[in-house]
């Protein structure tokens, strides 16, 4: 069974990190298949700090490498991102300083965001996107070759996710990964079709996305 929604599932915030870890597992099977044949779509992991009131909570949070197996050379990371990355603090700022290294080393980066929580236009910065670019959810793309260049694809809440481009060498047409059919798989993998419809979208909805959801819930028999 596939979610309600026609596109990502704002209702599925609430189960991230087990979303994020199923999203990022299967985006590299996917693009292992898909990939030339001396690329290699690797899981990395890296250690997150949460500093608490009373004190400092660690976690892993995972993203994808493509690179040559046979020297090591990086080509590509694609990050599915989360909260830590787009809330004010210290994980920010080293997302921040990590994107800023690998645009001086001239990797490409994949920011997708399907998350609502933080501020996407911060994270952007010093960038500034146009202001009829605020939707719910967004992919950025940042592109080393042929030349630097940045690709802002903005993505609506009430449609089907896109099929992205994934950059990679100069000499390679980008890799089609199809953000939708993640979706669906990560969504029956994970069980979410057991998703609590009746509670509290967390963060809440805008009134016009909330009025439309409250209705396709209904329709669908999962909101009384």
């Amino acid at each position: 069974m596939n979610s309600p929604f026609p596109g990502m599932d704002p209702y599925l915030e609430r189960s991230w990190g087990d979303v994020h870890c199923r999203f990022i597992t299967a985006a590299s099977g996917v693009l292992n298949c898909i990939l030339p044949a001396d690329l290699a779509a690797r899981v990395e992991e890296r250690l997150m700090v949460d500093p608490e009131e009373l004190k400092v909570e660690e976690h892993v949070e995972t993203f994808i490498s493509i690179l040559d197996p046979s020297d090591g050379c990086l080509v590509t990371v694609i990050e599915f991102l989360s909260p830590s990355n787009k809330l004010p603090g210290e994980n920010r700022d080293a997302y921040r300083q990590k994107r800023n290294e690998l645009e001086r080393g001239k990797i490409n980066l994949v920011e997708i965001d399907l998350i609502r929580t933080g501020s996407w236009r911060d994270l952007l910065r010093p960038m500034v996107a146009p202001r009829d670019a605020d939707t719910a959810y967004r992919v950025i793309n940042r592109r080393a070759f042929p030349s630097r260049i940045v690709e802002l694809y903005p993505i609506s809440m009430r449609n089907r996710l896109p099929i992205i481009p994934i950059p990679l060498r100069a000499s390679d047409a980008p890799a089609a990964l199809d953000l939708q059919a993640l979706l669906d798989h990560v969504y029956r993998e994970g069980r979410h079709d057991r998703t609590r419809y009746d509670e509290s979208c967390q963060p809440p909805l805008d009134n016009g996305d909330a009025e439309w959801a409250d209705e396709l819930l209904r329709a669908a028999g999962l909101k009384g």
